[in-house]
């Protein structure tokens, strides 16, 4: 289950030595999608960076006013490509709203994706996103409300940083490009999804941020 996994993957950091802020933001993440109340205790770890723009939560945020650490997966390198994960909680679960790619795309031809595209030449990530979600949706998230959330590597190498942000309010009045439409989504598993989307909000809804997939798995999913 997606609670047994995110607890094993508590321990798993626990072990490892990660800072508690980085575990605390995992337990956030499980307490979000369950009704589980966790309480965690750790060591401080010795192999800490200090990166307060990697943050991905409000209580990320407040550790960086503390001088805190996060946890070291997240890639300082900069990625051919950035997405981002727009999601809204109902009820118990979260949703994400994606794109319906046209049939005719040469990317994920007919599937769902997270909005986002390639970063242009010397285009710092965050702007990347901005500048997609404008041209994608006629619309983006507040600058302050973008947070690092998942790395996506494949084969080993890396793709694409998703962050995370509010998804747009029903008020919100979207301009799609032509073939293209949104619709929430309440399933990492949705077999709609294209199989590098689904490995990243697999990984996003159990609080870890890098997210790995092998070309060798692409024909079973």
């Amino acid at each position: 289950s997606l609670e047994s996994r995110c607890m094993l993957s508590i321990a798993r950091r626990l072990q490892r030595g990660v800072h508690w802020v980085s575990v605390a933001c995992l337990a956030l993440s499980l307490s979000r999608s369950s009704s589980t109340i966790v309480t965690v205790h750790s060591q401080t770890s010795a192999a800490q960076v200090t990166r307060p723009a990697l943050l991905m939560s409000d209580a990320h945020k407040d550790a960086a006013s503390l001088g805190t650490t996060v946890d070291t997966q997240l890639s300082s390198a900069w990625p051919p490509y950035c997405c981002v994960i727009l999601h809204r909680t109902t009820g118990v679960s979260r949703e994400v709203f994606v794109e319906q790619r046209p049939l005719d795309a040469s990317v994920a031809a007919g599937r769902l994706t997270c909005f986002g595209g390639k970063r242009e030449q010397d285009e710092e990530p965050l702007e990347c996103v901005l500048r997609e979600c404008t041209e994608e949706l006629g619309w983006s998230p507040a600058r302050d409300e973008l947070c690092r959330a998942v790395d996506l590597f494949v084969d080993g190498k890396l793709i694409a940083w998703f962050y995370e942000a509010p998804g747009p309010s029903d008020a919100v009045g979207l301009r799609f490009e032509p073939g293209v439409s949104g619709e929430w989504v309440g399933s990492q598993h949705d077999p709609r999804l294209s199989p590098w989307h689904r490995t990243v909000l697999a990984a996003w809804h159990c609080g870890e941020c890098r997210a790995d997939f092998s070309s060798l798995d692409e024909a079973s999913m």
